[in-house]
């Protein structure tokens, strides 16, 4: 290799250096940038996180509560159900009750109307009779 060969060898070496370490300093500038990007995007993360961790807390009082909300309702609904059972059974006493006092009144009613019946004849022939009476008593006859 003669002299003029190997200074233009070394000068392409060195621009080959030279351009290697330009696209180094550039990959070593973005891989910066790359690594500052994933730092915030990892502070991001870690807010999302902690974020979603509150929420979760959050929805996990409300489902305790809800829980003990529908604990309590169902408690509620099996008296008030009790207690409407009891009332039903009242109410058809109270209806046994009234239905037999009806039926008295009804029969009481009937046999009001059979006395009245009686009474209007006895009544009628009490006023036939005081009108003979009188009549016959007006005629002379005693």
């Amino acid at each position: 290799m003669t002299n003029e060969e190997m200074e233009r060898a070394i000068e392409f070496l060195l621009k080959n250096q030279a351009n290697f370490e330009a696209r180094l300093e550039q990959t070593i500038e973005r891989l910066d940038q790359t690594i500052e990007q994933v730092n915030q995007t990892s502070s991001q993360l870690g807010m999302v996180i902690e974020t979603q961790n509150e929420f979760m807390q959050v929805v996990l009082q409300h489902i305790t509560a809800q829980g003990e909300i529908n604990a309590s309702v169902r408690d509620s609904l099996r008296h008030l159900n009790g207690r409407v059972d009891n009332l039903e059974v009242q109410l058809g006493t109270v209806i046994e009750t009234q239905n037999g006092f009806m039926q008295a009144t009804l029969q009481h009613i009937a046999a009001q109307g059979e006395i009245n019946a009686s009474v209007r004849d006895s009544l009628h022939m009490l006023t036939s009779t005081v009108a003979r009476l009188l009549n016959e008593g007006h005629n002379g006859k005693s």
